[in-house]
């Protein structure tokens, strides 16, 4: 029997959960830290796109999430061609489950529904710049 590689495996994962959760009726809205509301819909479309898309699932309430936030919001999304979705795991719990999110923060680099590649744990913007600057 022949098994997926890895990759394979976590890029149909995020693929079906997406879908999962667009199947089920989820919300069409969900609240986002720093008070920007994500579109379901538009979420679908940016992970479904050639766009890179970093997902992070994170949490108010866990420091490192609000430390890598704050990495986050000094990136220059535009210049590094990649649109941020940031999903607070306490207002879209079902697809934090569905994503099979287990610790945070948690990042995601999608294209085309498919997840390249993750990261758990605090990333400096140096960092997070030098991961999606290899993937463009």
């Amino acid at each position: 029997m022949k098994t997926l590689p890895r990759t394979s495996l976590l890029s149909l994962s995020l693929a079906i959960c997406v879908g999962i959760v667009f199947w089920t009726g989820c919300s069409s809205q969900g609240e986002i830290p720093g008070g920007k509301t994500v579109n379901m819909a538009e979420l679908s479309g940016g992970i479904e796109s050639d766009q890179l898309v970093l997902v992070k699932f994170g949490a108010t309430w866990c420091p490192p999430c609000r430390e890598i936030e704050k990495e986050i919001d000094s990136l220059d999304a535009e210049k590094l061609g990649v649109k941020i979705v940031k999903i607070d795991i306490d207002e879209q719990p079902e697809l934090s489950s569905k994503c099979k999110v287990s610790s945070i923060p948690h990042l995601m680099l999608v294209r085309n529904g498919k997840t390249i590649q993750e990261r758990r744990g605090f990333q400096s913007a140096d960092s997070l710049t030098s991961w999606i600057s290899r993937h463009q």
